[in-house]
């Protein structure tokens, strides 16, 4: 009780920007085996709020296709038909605001929740 114990770092945290990651403690994120540098490398604080995303020059921003719009009919296997009033990409999915019928806005991720477009 009242002992610290660490596990392996993640290997996928070698992904993540160096500017976003904060370090605390004497583990470091170097594989088994690869040499400790003589200096511990410089500790960057988090920065604050939101990381800005740039767009390299001459690439057009587009924004990622999404299957639903405001406006379209949709089905839900529980909550039935409703009406789509926001979508955006979220991470690799869709994030989908739908009003049902007696029932407040749904925040749904598309591949989660399995909805049908309806005609009509």
């Amino acid at each position: 009780m009242g002992q610290r114990r660490c596990g392996i770092p993640s290997p996928f945290l070698r992904e993540l920007p160096r500017e976003l990651i904060e370090v605390s403690g004497e583990r470091s994120l170097r594989p088994a085996g690869e040499q400790r540098r003589s200096a511990p490398p410089a500790r960057r604080p988090a920065p604050a709020g939101k990381p800005s995303r740039t767009v390299p020059t001459g690439a057009p921003a587009t924004k990622p296709a999404t299957s639903f719009k405001a406006g379209d009919k949709v089905r839900h296997a529980k909550f039935g038909e409703g009406v789509v009033l926001t979508s955006a990409p979220s991470g690799g999915d869709e994030e989908v605001v739908v009003i049902f019928p007696g029932e407040k806005p749904k925040k749904l991720l598309a591949s989660f929740a399995r909805l049908e477009k309806v005609k009509g």
